[in-house]
């Protein structure tokens, strides 16, 4: 709001903006997107370790990432060893990381 006695086009400009914002909002049912501009299918891929895990590992390519470094890059994202291990065990399970036996692990290419 403004205390002024004339309306500008800034003026209307923003009431515009704010008006987007109320319907994206409302029609959308997302409050949280205003705040963190990320839909709640970016947030629950942000919050999910899994989907974290995979990145990490797919970030030391085709030859895969050491272990320990997995672990220490899943550290930084607040995640104990404990976690990590059980993550890499159960997407072991499902075919989505694959470990070559020398304490390396790699997306797999399915």
């Amino acid at each position: 709001m403004y205390m002024s006695n004339t309306v500008d086009a800034k003026h209307a400009d923003h009431a515009i903006d704010m008006m987007n914002m109320f319907l994206g909002i409302t029609l959308g049912g997302d409050i949280d997107l205003a705040f963190t501009g990320m839909n709640a299918e970016q947030r629950r891929r942000d919050r999910d370790p899994t989907t974290l895990l995979v990145g990490i590992v797919n970030d030391g390519g085709p030859n895969g990432m050491d272990e320990q470094e997995v672990y220490d890059r899943m550290k930084e994202n607040g995640y104990t060893r404990q976690d990590v291990e059980k993550y890499l065990a159960e997407l072991h399970k499902q075919g989505r990381l694959l470990n070559d036996g020398y304490d390396k692990w790699r997306t797999s290419r399915i």
